[in-house]
């Protein structure tokens, strides 16, 4: 596409698994015309948290996602990212995103699947993941289960 082809670019949770999310902002940057409005929105995986009741194995659990995520900073980043990139006027925003429901925490995280990782990878034992899933069904139930993080919007202006 070429320069100044496109009014506003707009790019949503997918620079978190990019190599290279600053060359993909610099080119969404070219495309956008003088005036036009670019949107990046992006989680913050260090906010990411998971409670049923019990600290530790939540803990592990989340960091274990946490860390399978190629750039979990992205979300903080995107302001400094688009300013590198001649994008002014920038703006952020910060949504929390949480549940109390494990059913939508899975299909959102695949907390299954994540447990099941912690176990094969030994950082925590089967018996412990399959209790936290006991303890996290239980407490979903009652409305106590918490799965959340933070999604950065920043836009910004081409100048």
């Amino acid at each position: 596409m070429g320069e100044g082809a496109v009014d506003a670019a707009r790019i949503d949770r997918s620079l978190q698994h990019i190599e290279t999310p600053a060359a993909v902002l610099k080119d969404m940057a070219r495309v956008t015309k003088i005036g036009g409005r670019i949107v990046a929105c992006e989680p913050d995986w260090e906010t990411f948290v998971l409670f049923n009741g019990e600290f530790d194995d939540s803990w592990k659990i989340a960091g274990l996602f946490r860390r399978s995520i190629r750039n979990p900073l992205i979300g903080r980043e995107l302001a400094s990212l688009m300013n590198e990139c001649g994008i002014k006027h920038l703006y952020s925003h910060v949504h929390a995103f949480w549940t109390n429901n494990l059913e939508d925490a899975n299909v959102i995280f695949d907390l299954r699947k994540v447990k099941d990782q912690c176990a094969a990878t030994h950082l925590i034992t089967q018996a412990d993941t399959d209790n936290w899933w006991t303890l996290s069904e239980q407490a979903s139930q009652r409305g106590t289960f918490f799965a959340g993080l933070n999604i950065v919007e920043t836009s910004g202006v081409i100048a």
